[in-house]
């Protein structure tokens, strides 16, 4: 997966989508520590830099890690590294965008668990993904949004003490988008 996200150049430009990330993050961010997992170009940490007391912002590729290192430099409170389930917490927000629908359930499940251990007490965790089954095919190769269901979503998430389910149908050219933001608090 990994290769076919580090070819598209048009990562590194904020979009409409992660603008309803932000959104979503302005209001419960301020001074806060931040984790984000999945961070691509770090498009949204770039806009929120200077709201957040800091970002750790991990990626499982190398390219976007580096590149992303670059695009980040001037800012001392964004530090940008490899994905490592060693993270050391304490943050009072952890948010993932656009990655857990390309994740097995397995993994999905382990990303859950980590973000748990890593909150503070009264930390929240934040993340969207697609609800259904969908495929389509890219320029190159194919990618498959592998949805979980809220019943899977639930089971992932049962550590939380409270999970809010948000549905939204994100209008596409060729087929609508179902996306599902949870929020899970933990107390």
């Amino acid at each position: 997966m990994s290769n076919i996200w580090d070819e598209r150049e048009e990562s590194m430009e904020l979009d409409e989508y992660q603008q309803r990330m932000i959104d979503r993050l302005l209001p419960i961010i301020a001074g806060k520590k931040v984790l984000d997992i999945g961070c691509g170009y770090c498009n949204i940490e770039l806009e929120l830099a200077d709201v957040a007391g800091s970002f750790t912002a991990v990626d499982d590729s190398k390219i976007r890690v580096q590149k992303s290192q670059e695009r980040c430099a001037k800012y001392d409170n964004i530090n940008v590294q490899l994905a490592d389930e060693n993270l050391l917490p304490y943050f009072d927000v952890v948010f993932s965008f656009r990655t857990f629908q390309h994740m097995e359930k397995k993994q999905f499940k382990a990303y859950c668990k980590t973000a748990y251990r890593v909150l503070k007490n009264n930390g929240i965790f934040i993340f969207q993904v697609v609800e259904r089954y969908l495929d389509y095919q890219p320029i190159r190769g194919k990618i498959t949004h592998l949805a979980h269901t809220e019943k899977e979503i639930s089971k992932a998430l049962k550590m939380f003490d409270e999970v809010k389910y948000e549905r939204e149908i994100i209008p596409r050219k060729k087929r609508n988008f179902p996306w599902l933001w949870i929020e899970a608090k933990k107390c």
